[in-house]
């Protein structure tokens, strides 16, 4: 009996010192993420929407550089349903064909190579349009279309 009481006051001076280990180490990590933070402040201070630590960034408005945006910009279509979507430049339209299209997710959308976004299944993906070194993004959401019951169809039954 003398020895199980000597091993359960090791047991619980291990847990004790455990247990000071885990508090400094949280005290040790939120010091760092206040350090972290304090480093970055000043960063973020020195941006906005428009502008980085080096200048004017390209295509955003009032960054001075060129205005390349897809529209539209946000759009939501049905499964199967299509959506011709148009890049400008400045201001003017370009031809849909010049742009390379992509799909972040070609399995939900489908980009053709004229810039036609196809419905495949439910979701959000980003269409990406890019030209001369610019980029610019579509967000379609693909939804369900729920176009209710014909007279003419029977309605489903519903086992219960």
């Amino acid at each position: 009996m003398i020895g199980s009481g000597r091993a359960a006051r090791d047991a619980a001076l291990e847990t004790d010192k455990i247990m000071m280990e885990a508090k400094t180490m949280r005290r040790h990590t939120k010091n760092l993420v206040a350090l972290v933070g304090l480093i970055a402040l000043p960063f973020m201070l020195a941006c906005d929407d428009a502008t980085g630590p080096e200048g004017p960034a390209r295509g955003v408005p009032g960054g001075g550089g060129p205005q390349f945006a897809v529209n539209p910009a946000t759009i939501e279509i049905g499964v199967g349903e299509t959506v011709q979507l148009r890049a400008r430049l400045n201001g003017e339209a370009l031809d849909a064909g010049a742009l390379e299209w992509y799909s972040s997710d070609p399995e939900r959308v489908l980009v053709s190579a004229d810039g036609l976004a196809e419905g495949l299944a439910i979701g959000s993906v980003a269409i990406i349009a890019e030209h001369g070194g610019l980029s610019a993004t579509s967000t379609v959401t693909v939804v369900s279309r729920n176009r209710g019951w014909d007279d003419e169809e029977e309605e489903p039954e519903i086992e219960r």
